[in-house]
């Protein structure tokens, strides 16, 4: 391919094939119907957790295989989130090509994740529909998988990238189990982007602490850029650095995204028809749950997330009219725990 080309692709897909009961693949009915649930979150997802998290380190995007300038990074980090296009389906589905057909269509399928028992129907679905890789095992996801993953989609996707692209072998750590850290893994993956070291989870004591160090590293990484454009060499670049950054860190700007631990009370009531402020049924007990979902935010730009560990009181999830005092809103937010309210 010619270096003047423009590129255009579309966003890989990851599969999760997990057995997510008896009826997965039944209509679900639109309200709660017989006994009332225990939890907010449904528990046969569970052993499917594993295969979400691993796609989330994979690339979320072909262009994040290449060794990018520093314009080109904050391009990828800046403007609107691109996060991983991952697919949560019950396993029967493997046995329903063209409706798997219909799924992936909007997407280019990369791998397909499934159980042990299930890997021989994946492995056909996987062909038939010309995934990228063959499909992995969840119960065999490591660093050895996760490097062989990134090499093969590193190497099939170069066959399409023009003469003078170069490839970055670098690939992120594997991370498992879930840590209650939302931006851990925005951290890694910035960092890879940026060419510094990967960071590992035993450097930060508290979750806030590696929000933080995200902060710092797209301040660091717009500072660069600003320097590169206005001509500043290498060799004069240390000495103007820290003075830059300061001034850089009144208008880099990067978004939050903050998980909350509780229930609102109109979802208690709808569900089980008790009193959502002083009854709370629910086993909401799943911070690594919620670690995932705030990190699928976070890393589709690289930005910051906290999961927030102690329980909150019903009162900041209640609805208000915009036309409410905004004074009330103030109030909900002195409810929640240090650092929420920001």
């Amino acid at each position: 391919m010619t270096n003047d080309a423009t590129m255009s692709f579309l966003s890989p897909l990851y599969v999760v094939a997990a057995p997510l009961g008896q009826d997965a693949d039944a209509v679900q009915p639109a309200f709660l119907i017989g006994e009332s649930p225990l939890s907010t979150f449904d528990e046969d997802v569970l052993p499917a957790l594993a295969g979400i998290w691993y796609a989330m380190h994979l690339p979320k995007t072909r262009f994040e295989t290449l060794d990018t300038p520093l314009l080109g990074v904050q391009y990828q980090v800046n403007g609107f989130p691109r996060s991983h296009s991952i697919a949560l389906v019950p396993d029967a589905l493997l046995e329903k090509t063209d409706l798997m057909r219909r799924l992936i269509a909007p997407y280019e399928p990369a791998l397909m994740i499934a159980s042990a028992d299930r890997i021989d129907a994946a492995a056909r679905i996987s062909d038939e529909l010309h995934f990228t890789l063959p499909p992995a095992r969840l119960d065999v996801l490591d660093q050895v998988t996760l490097d062989d993953h990134w090499r093969r989609l590193s190497a099939r996707w170069s066959q399409d990238w023009p003469n003078n692209a170069v490839v970055d072998p670098t690939v992120p750590r594997w991370s498992w189990p879930i840590k209650q850290d939302g931006s851990l893994l925005s951290l890694q993956r910035l960092s890879r982007l940026m060419g510094a070291p990967l960071e590992t989870m035993a450097e930060y004591a508290e979750p806030f602490e590696s929000a933080a160090h995200v902060l710092y590293r797209r301040v660091y990484l717009d500072t660069l850029v600003q320097l590169e454009q206005e001509g500043i060499g290498t060799d004069t670049v240390s000495e103007v650095l820290p003075a830059a950054m300061r001034v850089m860190s009144r208008s880099t700007r990067t978004r939050l995204t903050v998980s909350i631990s509780g229930t609102a009370p109109p979802y208690v009531r709808f569900a089980s028809g008790t009193d959502g402020v002083t009854k709370m049924p629910f086993n909401d007990n799943f911070p690594h749950v919620r670690t995932l979902l705030v990190t699928h935010s976070a890393t589709g730009d690289d930005s910051m997330g906290i999961v927030l560990e102690r329980r909150s009181p019903p009162r900041p999830f209640r609805p208000w009219p915009i036309s409410r005092n905004i004074g009330r809103r103030r109030k909900a937010a002195r409810d929640l725990p240090p650092f929420a309210a920001f």
